[in-house]
């Protein structure tokens, strides 16, 4: 590091030399380009009076600046050029350029106490640029060709440089460009309507809007038929547009039925009491032995209310509850009760169950033994054993005895020590609906034929094919069954109605605008260097 710091400050000093020296201008004067010598010195004593270097080049290179343009000006005079005295004014207003950096400085002003002017030289000058610049404009505009006339032009615009209206200047600033102008004449566009009440003014007013209000050229000018008739103009190029073919509205209906089927939905949630045979010393009833198909409530609660459309339970079997569930436990341990969802009692139906699991199916609903519409229906099931039972009847009075008996035997099992604890439980299910999706486009489409025709020889310098297109849609849907079977989307556009196309003009507007686009993209390359 210590060895680098030498080396920065070397560069760092040679900068500052450079930047130093090219501030003062002295590497220009080195050159031989007094002019920027002299400009860059004076500028710089503008911000520093006693910059030493700007003074010195200021000294040296200001005699030698005049000088040299004024020997400029002396030697074009002695010439027989055709543009001399716009050389001598180039050269006279150097000079007095100079003269008024240095009269604004100063720094400079000390340096140079007199600056030399040749405003009294430039006035005559420039009256002599603007006559042998006039002249030649009229001599090119009298050629007749379009490149004459664009260099006429140019000679007249100098002349208005060096003495702002002077004679007929202007009249002929008019006449040259219009003699060096491309006229371009730009065909309406017809439309085929071929029983389409349809208007192809729009785009033709576009196209107008476009050509008289952007400068593509300052050498082409465009006109509408309705124009050039009014002026009786003979144009050089004439631009067509016409329709290949055409159509407007073509209508085309799909219609399509779905089956959806959606698994793992939430069809409905229950709190079940679960006795428990320990109680923590939080005073938190928690079970310490579960059913297989439950979860402790603690765990439960950070699960999310409705699971992901696509997730799916683990245990892909039949859950608790469904037909054809049946846990592997032994014959001594079976008991048999009608399971009633929680909000739905028509769906009951018969389950045989771990007797371990018992005391959760009575505390949300359930009876010990077969539904009622289920008894006697086989032979080869066991009638259950209804010890306890007053009378012969099934009734709330016999079912709410049975209740009570078996959570009365768990208590006594388990020496008294029962408690309750309140579990969230979910019941998943599939949902399915039938979904009728419709929909309808209205397209319009067409391809323009453009070409740009010289005259009159009638020779053609472009020609392309440009195509446009639009599609109008509308789309709805209706459903039978369960709406959860539907994604959002599907949902959405079941809420919609079929809707009307639009009228056939606005449909033909539409499908011209990216043959608009094209055209306009067309004419500004082919034109903007012409």
């Amino acid at each position: 590091m210590k060895n680098f710091l030498p080396i920065l400050s070397g560069f760092l000093l040679m900068a500052l030399l450079v930047f130093d020296s090219c501030s003062s201008g002295k590497k220009s004067f080195v050159r031989g380009n007094y002019y920027d010598a002299v400009m860059t010195s004076t500028n710089r004593l503008r911000r520093d009076q006693d910059h030493k270097k700007s003074v010195e080049t200021l000294r040296e290179a200001y005699p030698l600046a005049v000088a040299y343009y004024d020997d400029q000006a002396k030697t074009a005079l002695a010439t027989n050029e055709p543009f001399k005295w716009s050389n001598v004014v180039n050269a006279y207003n150097t000079i007095n350029t100079m003269y008024d950096e240095i009269r604004r400085s100063p720094g400079a002003l000390r340096v140079i106490p007199n600056p030399v002017n040749y405003y009294d030289k430039l006035a005559d000058a420039k009256q002599q640029a603007a006559a042998e610049r006039y002249n030649a404009g009229v001599a090119a505009l009298a050629i007749n060709n379009r490149d004459k006339a664009k260099e006429a032009y140019r000679h007249f615009q100098l002349v208005e440089t060096f003495v702002p209206g002077y004679r007929d200047v202007q009249d002929m600033l008019a006449a040259a460009l219009w003699a060096a102008t491309v006229k371009v004449l730009v065909e309406s566009i017809p439309a085929q309507t071929r029983n389409i009440s349809v208007s192809a003014d729009f785009f033709n007013d576009k196209v107008s809007e476009f050509l008289h209000n952007t400068t593509i050229n300052e050498f082409v000018r465009f006109f509408t038929p309705q124009e050039a008739q009014t002026i009786n103009l003979a144009p050089d190029h004439v631009v067509k547009i016409s329709f290949d073919e055409f159509s407007v509205g073509e209508v085309f209906l799909y219609e399509k039925e779905y089956v959806l089927v959606k698994d793992s939905i939430v069809m409905a949630t229950y709190i079940a009491q679960v006795p428990v045979t320990d109680k923590p010393a939080d005073g938190q009833d928690k079970p310490k032995d579960l059913p297989k198909d439950e979860k402790p409530a603690d765990e439960k609660k950070d699960e999310p209310i409705d699971q992901p459309k696509d997730d799916k339970p683990r245990d892909e079997g039949p859950l608790p509850g469904d037909d054809g569930f049946e846990e592997k436990i032994d014959e001594k341990d079976r008991v048999t009760i009608c399971h009633i969802p929680p909000g739905n009692p028509a769906a009951r139906h018969t389950l045989t169950i771990s007797r371990n699991a018992l005391a959760a199916h009575l505390a949300h609903g359930d009876v010990m033994g077969k539904c009622e519409d289920e008894k006697g229906k086989g032979n080869t099931e066991k009638k259950n054993d209804n010890k306890g039972k007053s009378g012969g009847g099934g009734g709330a009075q016999s079912v709410s005895t049975v209740r009570f008996e078996e959570l009365f035997n768990i208590a006594e099992a388990l020496n008294g020590r029962l408690y309750i604890s309140n579990d969230t439980v979910k019941v998943y299910g599939s949902v399915k609906a039938t979904y009728y999706y419709s929909r309808k486009t209205t397209t319009s489409k067409g391809l323009v034929n453009f070409q740009i025709v010289e005259l009159p020889s009638n020779r053609i310098l472009a020609v392309e094919k440009m195509p446009g297109e639009f599609v109008w849609v509308s789309e709805w849907a209706t459903f039978n069954g369960d709406e959860r079977a539907l994604t959002p989307k599907q949902l959405q556009i079941s809420k919609q109605r079929e809707q009307l196309p639009p009228q056939p003009q606005e449909l033909f507007i539409e499908f011209t605008r990216p043959i608009y686009d094209q055209l306009i993209t067309k004419l500004r390359e082919f034109y903007k260097n012409y």
